[in-house]
């Protein structure tokens, strides 16, 4: 599934890999409109073609070899943790 046309994406969800991150995306009903597995190179372009949205992102042990890869200027909010 690649992403639906004229939907809008409320939430995104990131999986972190070694080489790759697979993204999904929900509309405000919690329909999948997007599905894509992104190299690392392509995360930060891709982001930015989105409208703004929350992001939601793994976080473990692995996760710190993103090396950042969202400009911290594109962030709008501070990062909330998940209990």
């Amino acid at each position: 599934m690649s992403q639906k046309p004229s939907t809008v994406i409320a939430v995104v969800g990131i999986d972190i890999g070694e080489n790759s991150f697979h993204v999904v995306g929900h509309d405000a009903r919690g329909a999948i409109v997007l599905r894509q597995k992104w190299s690392r190179g392509q995360v930060e372009a891709r982001l930015a073609n989105i409208p703004p949205c929350l992001i939601g992102m793994e976080a473990c042990a692995g996760a710190v070899c993103t090396e950042n890869p969202i400009p911290v200027d594109a962030v709008t909010e501070s990062p909330k943790l998940a209990e």
